[in-house]
């Protein structure tokens, strides 16, 4: 069930956003925080169905030897995420309604508990194994 929103009532609500990356990259986001620098934001997603998950880490695997990702829970009140630093993706594939960026001017402090769990893939895919580190 999909129940509309603005953003301003899911920041209200402290819903979680979600952030996939590799897991190569979970130390560094421990000790330095998360911000994508390039940009200046984080792309996210407002749902933690595995099928999502799942779809949104197979894209990042094309191309490259990626097997295993973590996901990031994002809360707004945790991580001060105000509704003025939300904006659409310009993502074309199905799950595009429930992609965002958050502006990141500086980087959101991430700890053991942010980390939802990990997605593993074999052979270029994404496999329903999950575990909590």
């Amino acid at each position: 069930m999909i129940i509309k929103m603005t953003v301003k009532e899911y920041i209200d609500r402290n819903l979680p956003f979600y952030h996939i990356t590799p897991a190569r990259n979970k130390d560094s986001i421990l000790k330095h925080g998360l911000n994508n620098g390039t940009f200046n934001a984080v792309c996210v997603v407002r749902s933690d169905n595995e099928d999502i998950l799942y779809d949104i880490a197979s894209t990042q695997l094309s191309g490259n030897e990626e097997t295993k990702f973590i996901v990031i829970k994002l809360l707004p009140k945790k991580h001060n995420i105000k509704a003025e630093d939300v904006f659409e993706d310009d993502v074309t594939d199905p799950t595009a309604p429930l992609h965002n960026y958050l502006r990141a001017n500086e980087y959101y402090t991430i700890t053991e508990e942010d980390i939802k769990f990990a997605l593993f893939g074999r052979d270029g895919e994404i496999t329903d194994e999950m575990y909590h580190e």
